[in-house]
């Protein structure tokens, strides 16, 4: 009798959790859709591979939508800004030195996240936006944005963070998950 009350117990509280994980699942998938573009739909007919020749549809202010799919479906959502970089920042960004390596950036923004940490400066160079300073010699692990289309409306592409930091992200027992990866849109919001 008692195996079978914690049985029915456990089972009870399984259940609750299956229901729980449901919901939240729902609201995640709500929160890919809400901005207007539809991440997991993928781009729109319009969009082009983004090769650089057209600059201008990088320029902007963006809603960033990133999910999550190594682990789970979480969806985060931070606004970020782009513009295209002067004659000086891209010979600065030339320079090699200590903690310094040459890269070709385009363009050059704000990551906006919560107050405490940021804003975040990010680089966007040829088809790829990295997330936070490329520069710094800290904890942080920079996630890297690999665009696959662009239109005048978003951008959509896939998204990883190779943990590069002093931590990597485990389970409750303390195994390492893999890398965060998944897929991203951002869609081109008003200034």
């Amino acid at each position: 009798m008692c195996i079978v009350g914690s049985a029915h117990r456990w089972g009870a509280r399984l259940l609750l959790v299956s229901a729980l994980a449901l919901v939240a699942a729902a609201i995640r998938a709500d929160a890919v859709i809400a901005q207007g573009l539809d991440c997991r739909a993928g781009p729109s007919e319009d969009a082009v591979t983004y090769d650089g020749t057209r600059p201008e549809l990088l320029e902007g202010r963006f809603l960033l939508t990133q999910i999550t799919t190594s682990w789970d479906d979480e969806a985060t959502t931070n606004e970020f800004s782009l513009r295209v970089t002067t004659p000086e920042e891209r010979a600065n960004a030339k320079r090699t030195g200590l903690g310094y390596f040459p890269r070709n950036v385009t363009h050059v923004g704000r990551l906006y996240v919560p107050e405490e940490y940021g804003p975040w400066p990010i680089e966007a160079d040829g088809p790829i936006i990295y997330l936070g300073c490329r520069d710094c010699m800290d904890e942080m692990s920079r996630d890297v944005l690999r665009i696959a289309a662009v239109n005048e409306r978003g951008i959509w592409g896939l998204w990883n963070n190779y943990q590069t930091g002093i931590g990597i992200v485990v389970d409750s027992l303390g195994h390492p998950l893999p890398n965060p990866a998944g897929y991203f849109c951002a869609e081109r919001i008003a200034e």
